[in-house]
């Protein structure tokens, strides 16, 4: 029983790029069978060297790739290691100073993930199947958790989603985190390999999730606090213009509100960060 996943996609002739769909379905029919054969092939072997320098007391690093195995990226070279050779140096070598240059430069957040790296990340931490996989982002999607943007397919969080994890993770961080998830995933396995039954590995699932949801129901009041916090207008609110104190994330300082569970709240809307007082 496959448990209704689709079969693989496995070629078998030879595609045309003038047949069906022109270049564009000529590309992907080749994508197809090199991803195919690269499934099959061996591993890539390369080493990678690091050099470590002082100066004075200053500490560079060196890096390089060498090349020994292509492996399956013979086949799909867009994966290739980008090769980049050091001289050889043995411990306590001594090496001229050519030239010191000073740069600067600033950074940058990192972007929102695409589908494909959300599948990657979900695949490295043994989160769903092929199946499956799509069936988790098309009900994040659905329950306005995340919206998809562009061509790329940007997974870009909505409030509602934002306000979610936060408060999940005030109340319990392993609900939010990819361990719990993927300690299920295992367990299903051992049904698979015949080390578990099916009683065995439901009642043990059950047993986790029942105490995780006696303790949130005990503590629900700190997703209260964030939701309302996020979204009720701030203007709307109680709130005194007086400087209190910075968030410990971002560095800004927090707006002092009441809220109606009869205290009082430090909030920031930049992090949406908020402590109760």
């Amino acid at each position: 029983n496959d448990g209704g996943a689709p079969p693989q996609i496995t070629p078998t002739g030879e595609g045309k790029k003038k047949e069906g769909g022109g270049v564009a379905a000529g590309n992907l029919y080749d994508y197809i069978p090199r991803h195919f054969l690269g499934t099959i092939s061996p591993d890539v072997v390369y080493n990678k060297t690091k050099a470590t320098f002082s100066i004075s007391s200053e500490s560079f690093t060196l890096s390089g790739v060498r090349m020994i195995r292509p492996g399956f990226t013979a086949i799909m070279p867009w994966l290739k290691p980008k090769e980049q050779v050091i001289p050889s140096f043995e411990t306590n070598d001594e090496c001229p100073i050519v030239d010191i240059v000073l740069g600067d430069g600033v950074t940058c957040p990192p972007d929102y993930l695409t589908e494909s790296d959300l599948i990657t990340l979900m695949e490295k931490h043994g989160i769903g199947t092929d199946a499956s996989i799509p069936v988790h982002i098309q009900n994040i999607c659905e329950r306005n958790f995340v919206r998809v943007n562009g061509q790329r397919r940007t997974l870009v969080p909505t409030n509602v989603g934002i306000s979610l994890v936060h408060g999940y993770y005030k109340i319990d961080p392993e609900i939010v985190l990819p361990q719990t998830r993927a300690t299920i995933e295992k367990d299903l396995n051992l049904i698979a390999q015949g080390k578990a039954t099916y009683e065995e590995v439901v009642s043990h699932a059950l047993q986790i999730f029942k105490h995780k949801f006696e303790y949130f129901v005990k503590k629900i009041n700190r997703m209260d606090e964030l939701f309302e916090a996020s979204f009720s207008h701030v203007s709307q609110m109680e709130t005194t213009n007086k400087l209190k104190t910075k968030c410990g994330k971002c560095r800004r300082y927090m707006k002092y509100i009441s809220l109606k569970f009869k205290h009082t709240s430090l909030f920031f809307l930049i992090c949406s960060n908020s402590v109760v007082v």
